[in-house]
């Protein structure tokens, strides 16, 4: 299994805060799970299951009145392999996605 690592552009640059931008990306999850499946997003980094085919713009939209757009960048593209023999210590960035996924299951779910 391999998981894809892209890094995010938000405009305009003043507004960029997390909890901005998971606001943003939450009002337009539908366009952003036909366009990627499923995704997760942690700070200015969007994790996939399958790879981009160029630069992603989410639609622009406004945040408390202000217009905002968040890109995905393509050409920041990581790929990570995810076997059953990979060792935690050895790939902290396989152990940081998986980190991602628990919280954002938890905070779905309000489990604690």
């Amino acid at each position: 299994m391999k998981v894809y690592q892209y890094p995010l552009t938000v405009l305009p640059e003043d507004i960029f805060d997390a909890l901005i931008v998971h606001e943003i990306i939450s009002k337009k999850s539908r366009f952003l799970y036909r366009c990627l499946g499923p995704h997760i997003v942690s700070g200015k980094m969007m994790f996939t299951m399958r790879p981009i085919d160029s630069e992603l713009e989410i639609p622009q939209t406004q945040y408390k009145g202000k217009d905002c757009q968040i890109i995905i960048d393509k050409s920041g593209e990581q790929e990570i392999p995810i076997s059953a023999d990979f060792i935690n210590r050895e790939n902290s960035v396989v152990q940081n996605f998986l980190n991602i996924i628990f919280k954002t299951a938890f905070r779905q779910t309000h489990l604690k």
